[in-house]
């Protein structure tokens, strides 16, 4: 299986806009997330990956074929993460997870953008604490914090840990 992430232009949006209905389909399982009138789910946040220059979109490819997305910005919640990066949402299709798909396209990413890294997971979205905890451990040695927020900011598990470069 060859497994590739894609920094995503501005072509590549409409591919965005159906993976995240994809994605925010799934998220229902864990909020309270309805359909509109023209039933599709509404999203809110990809303009700015288009336009923001301190975030990134990337789409994941396996053997060629479109897998799924990562987003990538700077909106921390965590003081000692401040100046550092986080996953903002992550998503990988169905038919191409517990294949070492999310763990090879997270380690990638991190190893992109040496330095602190935020992941947060909202608190009913239990796999994807048992998914996190999992490749953040392996990726940093078991060096890593694991915070439970229930405030304004973030009500679930934030993990912190420090990104190390890939040698070139």
């Amino acid at each position: 299986m060859r497994i590739e992430l894609k920094r995503a232009g501005s072509t590549d949006r409409i591919k965005f806009d159906n993976l995240m209905q994809f994605y925010i389909y799934d998220f229902s399982e864990f909020l309270p997330i309805d359909l509109d009138e023209k039933a599709s789910f509404k999203e809110e946040i990809l303009d700015d990956y288009f336009a923001d220059q301190d975030k990134d979109a990337f789409l994941v490819l396996v053997d060629g074929l479109l897998a799924g997305f990562a987003l990538v910005g700077a909106e921390i919640v965590l003081q000692q993460n401040q100046g550092g990066r986080c996953i903002k949402e992550f998503f990988i299709v169905k038919r191409y997870r517990r294949h070492g798909v999310g763990k090879t396209v997270a380690t990638a990413i991190f190893s992109m953008y040496p330095g602190k890294w935020e992941v947060r997971v909202v608190r009913t979205n239990l796999p994807a604490r048992v998914f996190w905890e999992k490749v953040i451990s392996e990726y940093s040695g078991g060096r890593y914090d694991c915070e439970e927020r229930n405030d304004e900011l973030w009500r679930g598990s934030i993990f912190s840990l420090h990104a190390r470069a890939t040698a070139t």
